[in-house]
């Protein structure tokens, strides 16, 4: 299915830019050349539908080819954090039967540990010596579409700590890239830059596959680098930039005050963590076109963003579902939410798995009703415009009432001296939480300024009762936020 909708946008693509990495670039031939090559040296050595991949790699070339190489053979392909501990790769290799690892130098050690302790037999290739998993002749187009068979496997941490497995399926993958297309727009004129790691659902969806599917150029980036984005916006003409929060906060910070940087941006959307209107207005100023929000999970995929045209009226908003995507508001019982009411967010999509991956007890706990619960927290407004409320886990409970921390937040953010704020309920007595506000200062800040600013604005049950300020915000790869990190 999706092999044989690659295979026809290579085909159809021919000498126009598929891939753009440095001053490196690859035309949809030579993609198509190279994707076969590199399914023949993994077929050779041993990648099959019972034994797969896995890409320890950064957004990189080499990604690219493996993984579409691994789609064209029906081999399922781990997509692994590149920057893993040695106990989670452990988990990756032991767990599964893999056939073929591609990893970044630094982790081929910890991984050749790990085969060698378990007694394993599996190639292992370093990035930097890629070209000898390409065999000189190329695997053939096959005939097969690969339909319900697993396409990816992806673990997850998640909120609650408790590692997640997801494996979503040929067609899963298919049906998100023609949802997530047509919802867009995305288009073979378009060119998308990635500066957010391929593993991860953002990356891997909404750039990558969203570009492949379209016959659009792709235009890599491994490592973030403020300059280096301002550079590509312009030189290769970027009409569609996914980032995550954290990212557009830092360019904006670099171009403030300066000329506007001419670019040909048409869509840009933040995903991964809540993105806070200020840095889309922020965004705006230097460099003329707002910051969307779009709305996804590792388990779904992309599920809504906001395309709303008048946009300053909902920069909040996570805007509404993509085509063939269904999302409500519920409460535990699968009954529905009045409008305007916060409830928890269920999902149904053709984009998501029937549950996890030889996970029988977690699966029913997140998926039932029909739906797949993530575990999030929002409301609708009149318009059917969804509005993130946090996690049901983050909710603290405060004086025997639950305090919703983004509403926290969101007061504190309006204070002139607050660059960003975090609201994290930590252990009190008697099993009630205390509200606390960890703050990015803009200038010099004290407590009692906080905490008077709250008192004319909040309930006193509402207010933090601890303060405390940091240089930033700490955040995983894909930046979202450490909130575990911050409870101490």
């Amino acid at each position: 299915m999706l092999n044989h909708i690659v295979q026809e946008a290579c085909r159809a693509g021919g000498s126009r830019a598929a891939l753009v990495y440095g001053n490196e670039r690859w035309s949809y031939a030579q993609l198509e050349e190279l994707v076969g090559r590199c399914a023949e040296g993994l077929k050779r050595a041993g990648a099959s539908p019972q034994a797969g991949i896995a890409l320890v790699l950064k957004t990189s070339p080499e990604f690219v080819f493996s993984y579409l190489a691994a789609s064209r053979l029906g081999v399922p392909a781990f997509l692994v954090d590149s920057g893993s501990k040695a106990s989670e790769l452990r988990r990756v290799f032991t767990e599964n039967q893999i056939a073929v690892a591609v990893a970044e130098p630094e982790q081929v050690a910890s991984i050749r540990q790990i085969r060698d302790e378990a007694g394993q037999r599996f190639e292992l290739c370093s990035r930097g010596e890629f070209s000898r998993l390409l065999a000189p002749t190329t695997e053939p187009a096959p005939s097969q579409a690969y339909d319900n068979e697993i396409a990816i496997v992806q673990y997850t941490s998640g909120t609650t700590g408790i590692p997640k497995c997801t494996a979503r399926s040929h067609r899963n993958l298919a049906c998100e890239a023609a949802n997530f297309n047509a919802t867009t727009g995305v288009a073979a004129d378009d060119h998308i830059l990635c500066t957010i790691p391929l593993y991860h659902a953002h990356g891997f969806a909404n750039a990558f596959l969203a570009s492949i599917y379209a016959g659009a150029t792709l235009v890599l980036l491994d490592e973030f680098n403020r300059a280096a984005v301002v550079e590509l916006l312009a030189r290769e003409r970027i009409t569609i930039f996914p980032a995550v929060p954290l990212i557009f906060d830092l360019l904006s910070r670099r171009v403030m005050g300066q000329s506007r940087p001419g670019n040909s941006l048409r869509l840009v959307f933040s995903a991964g963590a809540p993105l806070a209107s200020t840095v889309a207005r922020e965004f705006r100023e230097a460099f003329g076109v707002y910051v969307r929000q779009l709305y996804g999970t590792t388990e779904v995929g992309s599920a809504a963003i906001n395309l709303d045209l008048n946009l300053q009226a909902s920069l909040d908003s996570v805007g509404l579902p993509m085509k063939n995507v269904r999302i409500e508001i519920l409460r535990e019982d699968g009954s529905a939410v009045p409008q305007g009411e916060v409830g928890e967010v269920a999902i149904q999509s053709p984009n998501m798995p029937e549950g996890y991956f030889r996970q029988a007890e977690l699966s029913q706990q997140k998926f039932h009703h029909g739906y797949f619960w993530p575990g999030d927290v929002g409301k609708k407004d009149e318009r059917g415009y969804l509005y993130m409320q946090g996690r049901a886990a983050w909710l603290v409970s405060s004086a025997g009432r639950k305090v919703d921390p983004m509403e926290v937040e969101a007061v504190i953010a309006t204070f002139p001296k607050v660059r960003e704020v975090v609201v994290v309920g930590v252990p009190g007595y008697l099993g009630e939480h205390v509200v606390k506000a960890v703050i990015v200062p803009r200038e010099a800040c004290q407590e009692q300024e906080i905490v008077a600013f709250c008192q004319e604005r909040l309930a006193d049950f509402k207010i933090p009762r601890l303060v405390e300020f940091v240089d930033e915000i700490p955040r995983n790869a894909s930046g979202k936020i450490l909130r575990k990190d911050l409870i101490s």
